[in-house]
């Protein structure tokens, strides 16, 4: 179960820490990163292409998020 948990939470700080670098998100000011609003915004945009959807990073964000909250599966996957 230990390691089934790290993979999932791994997953759930890669997705956050490449999408803070990919639009430059500065970790040294006291702003608070939200994942989902972030996804919101690029999407509206429509300035980012990826390999990967918009909805399908963000539903797996949510998943692991979940996951890593409560130890369970979520609703989102």
């Amino acid at each position: 179960m230990y390691k089934f948990y790290s993979i999932v939470f791994t997953i759930h700080l890669c997705l956050e820490t490449k999408l803070k670098e990919i639009i430059g998100f500065d970790n040294n000011k006291s702003y608070k990163f939200k994942f989902t609003n972030t996804v919101k915004v690029l999407k509206e945009l429509g300035c980012l292409e990826l390999p990967v959807h918009l909805d399908d990073m963000k539903h797996v964000y949510w998943w692991s998020s979940y996951f890593v909250h409560f130890g369970e599966k979520s609703i989102y996957g």
